[in-house]
């Protein structure tokens, strides 16, 4: 692998959780949805990865390549007429997805996983992946698009939030910070170097006032993960 791993992330259903018998489905991925990032991922782009690839394909937690976790037993593109009204209520644009069910390991960070899975404490998908093919169209003659017609799928991750500056945002809205942080928060965001800015401000926040961050400490730590691994070359 020469070439940079870019990620993208997903919401599932948490109700499709079985901790029986270890396994949950969800779309890994949507066609013909327009992300911020201006990429589009086209059906049929995981085609070539399923036939020729789709025994080496990890579901790993976090992202984390040296944690993985399970492995995908079933992975198919469906079209737009097998997806869930859900999906389709968040994204109506859709064409499509790539449909996936995953089997967890049953160690002790497996049976964590599907735990939090279950309780929607964690509810997205993200894979990793490179772009082996791909082109460009115009978009209101302001941008361009970039449609990703084939992808080399190497792992998707169960994340708490999606791995790209807005859902970093998002998160931290949930922390309930001030207003005062929060618009410091997004003008770190809008700078060349905004994640590490973001983080080195939480470490700062974390360690000047601890009382008032201890009830959040589980939860900025896991904004953390996420902050590292967007710093890392994450989208």
């Amino acid at each position: 692998m020469t070439t940079k791993i870019e990620h993208k992330s997903f919401a599932f259903e948490t109700s499709s959780v079985d901790l029986d018998e270890g396994t949950f489905n969800g779309y890994a991925s949507t066609f013909g949805v327009v992300d911020e990032y201006d990429d589009v991922v086209e059906p049929g782009a995981f085609t070539k990865t399923i036939q020729e690839m789709g025994q080496r394909v990890k579901i790993c937690w976090m992202h984390q390549w040296d944690n993985p976790i399970g492995r995908p037993v079933l992975m198919e593109e469906h079209g737009r007429e097998r997806l869930p009204e859900t999906l389709l209520a968040r994204a109506p644009e859709a064409t499509g997805g790539l449909f996936v069910r995953g089997r967890i390991s049953p160690t002790t960070q497996g049976r964590d996983s599907l735990m939090l899975m279950r309780d929607g404490v964690v509810d997205e998908l993200s894979i990793g992946y490179d772009i082996v093919k791909s082109d460009y169209s115009e978009r209101d003659g302001k941008s361009r698009l970039r449609h990703l017609r084939e992808i080399r799928l190497w792992e998707f991750s169960p994340v708490t939030w999606g791995a790209n500056h807005a859902a970093v945002i998002t998160a931290v809205k949930r922390l309930d910070l001030p207003d005062d942080v929060m618009e410091e928060l997004r003008a770190f965001i809008a700078l060349p170097d905004g994640i590490e800015r973001l983080a080195a401000m939480l470490r700062k926040m974390r360690a000047a006032e601890p009382g008032q961050i201890a009830s959040l400490t589980a939860r900025a730590r896991v904004l953390e993960i996420q902050l590292q691994l967007a710093g890392g070359g994450m989208q």
